[in-house]
């Protein structure tokens, strides 16, 4: 699991399966705790226009790669399987 910052108090992270015969990446995720626009948008005390939203993410930092990794793995089984 890849951070944005050190530590377990980073708002975004990234996560890859790689296949241990072709060394290639067989599945990736990234989990993001906030959107600027949301968070702009709450501020300002306005509704967020739509827009691809990036966050994904509700659990803790420290949770992130545990939980990604889990992620992978059940989106890879269901494409094979």
């Amino acid at each position: 699991m890849g951070w944005q910052k050190r530590g377990h108090s980073s708002i975004s992270g990234h996560a890859f399966m790689i296949g241990v015969q072709t060394k290639k990446i067989l599945a990736n995720v990234v989990c993001s705790k906030e959107c600027d626009r949301c968070k702009r948008s709450a501020t300002n005390e306005e509704k967020a226009e739509p827009h691809p939203c990036p966050k994904n993410y509700e659990g803790s930092s420290k949770a992130m790669d545990s939980d990604a990794a889990l992620e992978l793995t059940i989106r890879m089984y269901e494409e094979h399987h």
